[in-house]
């Protein structure tokens, strides 16, 4: 919603076999397309920068932290207080749209990550608009739900051909935590995914 993706197939069949586990655990999951409107992602763009800018601010040595993040600060600061009051107006309008989807649901399954994490140093010396840009293509469906406020729960959902943990993503009506709740633990349960543990033998390189 709003940021340039491209949805992994693993990432993909995660949420096919979160959708199978909840069908065989009796829910009715059925597919429906979330009309997004354009101004959410501006929003959370705008509310994300501006309070990077903030944070900055009140640290005692923001000269310590790396250019990239001065810079991400740095273009927070052209938020004023009028674009981030107008930002933090347009939600209502947002989660209204967002919330049509409740009419004919009880909760909303989106992917997680839309791909793998990034390797250790593949962002590095990258500047902070591409570093922006690739982070909100990984995790496109997380931002709208943090704007609008409104209740999100990951879920287990297996491994990657890399061995690393995949999940699917939950969404649901304001205040109505003890539905995804429900729904996670019964994910849970069924795919035993409490009883899995790292190997303890493994030497870190």
């Amino acid at each position: 919603p709003g940021a340039l993706t491209r949805l992994g197939d693993e990432q993909l069949a995660a949420v096919h076999r979160t959708a199978d586990v909840l069908r065989d655990l009796g829910h009715d999951v059925f597919e429906r397309e979330i009309e997004y409107p354009q101004a959410a992602f501006l929003t959370t763009v705008a509310r994300y920068l501006r309070s990077i800018n903030d944070d900055v601010g009140t640290l005692p040595h923001p000269e310590r932290l790396e250019r990239r993040t001065r810079n991400m600060a740095r273009l927070g600061s052209l938020i004023s207080d009028a674009r981030l009051a107008q930002a933090r107006a347009a939600e209502p309008a947002i989660a209204a749209q967002v919330n049509t989807i409740f009419e004919v649901a009880d909760a909303v399954l989106m992917p997680g990550p839309a791909n793998r994490p990034f390797e250790v140093g593949e962002l590095h010396g990258r500047g902070a608009l591409w570093t922006l840009n690739a982070a909100a293509g990984r995790v496109p469906w997380y931002g709208v739900w943090n704007t609008i406020g409104q209740p999100a729960a990951s879920l287990p959902a297996g491994f990657d051909s890399f061995g690393l943990p995949l999940s699917a993503q939950l969404g649901g009506r304001p205040g109505d935590e003890v539905t995804l709740l429900q729904l996670g633990w019964q994910v849970e349960q069924a795919s035993q995914w409490v009883d899995r543990r790292p190997p303890l033998d493994l030497v870190a390189a």
